[in-house]
């Protein structure tokens, strides 16, 4: 895998790449958005993921992310931040780009974002371009060791059914303009996807929550949540497909 790290802590690119490259990815750094927007569009498509610190000099990464998502909608953007994650960067982040990740990283959660090989129990090598990861693997992991697979497995065929039925219902709720009941299915969605699904799916789902109480937006912000799922659906098959770890 070839990685893209925009950083301007020294220190902390140098962490990541030798995390990365321990791996098996393939590692180019660069110290501002500035310079990983050149980057990017030297490399012509070249590199499958991109890192971008949300905060750096000359071009900040959210800026920088966008403007490499109008040439590349192939890299997968992961972004950094050590903002709140209730903060506006942290939800646009999460609106816009493949996922975010807090400071200090996760190095189990890098590593499952990114498609790297996962460890523990549950050990499979996913594409990036087959499946996005929107679960929280490690929740799941944990699960899995104290209840057993069988029952995970049982737990998440129900997470796919009550994830359709939901936006089943959204769309019907929408069309009759229902946006009170909108928003509490959304709500109710969060509750049932909150011990698995990534920091990605749960601000989508807070959006659409938030877009409801406004009464604006919602039509787009159902469409994030449906493309979301549908990524979360797929590793869910994934997970079902594997043999019992034990």
């Amino acid at each position: 895998m070839k990685i893209l790290i925009a950083d301007d802590d020294e220190l902390y690119r140098e962490w990541l790449r030798m995390a990365l490259t321990k791996a098996g990815a393939s590692v180019t750094e660069v110290v501002n958005g500035l310079a990983a927007v050149d980057a990017a569009q030297a490399a012509n498509g070249f590199f499958d993921a991109i890192l971008m610190d949300m905060r750096m000099p000359f071009l900040d990464g959210l800026e920088a992310a966008k403007q490499i998502r109008q040439f590349d909608s192939h890299a997968r953007i992961v972004i950094m931040t050590a903002a709140n994650r209730s903060s506006p960067d942290y939800r646009i982040a999460a609106e816009e780009f493949d996922a975010v990740l807090s400071k200090p990283i996760d190095l189990s959660q890098l590593y499952v974002n990114l498609g790297l090989a996962y460890r523990d129990n549950m050990e499979f090598v996913t594409s990036h371009n087959h499946v996005t990861h929107h679960l929280n693997q490690v929740r799941i992991n944990q699960l899995t060791k104290s209840y057993g697979h069988e029952s995970i497995c049982r737990l998440l065929r129900l997470t796919q059914q009550k994830t359709r039925e939901h936006i089943r219902d959204f769309h019907i709720t929408l069309v009759d303009h229902d946006y009170q009941q909108l928003a509490f299915l959304a709500r109710n969605l969060l509750t049932t996807l909150e011990k698995y699904c990534d920091d990605g799916l749960v601000s989508s789902i807070l959006a659409l929550e938030g877009a409801a109480i406004r009464g604006d937006g919602m039509a787009s912000a159902l469409t994030i949540v449906e493309k979301r799922t549908r990524h979360m659906m797929l590793e869910i098959d994934v997970l079902l497909d594997l043999p019992d770890p034990t």
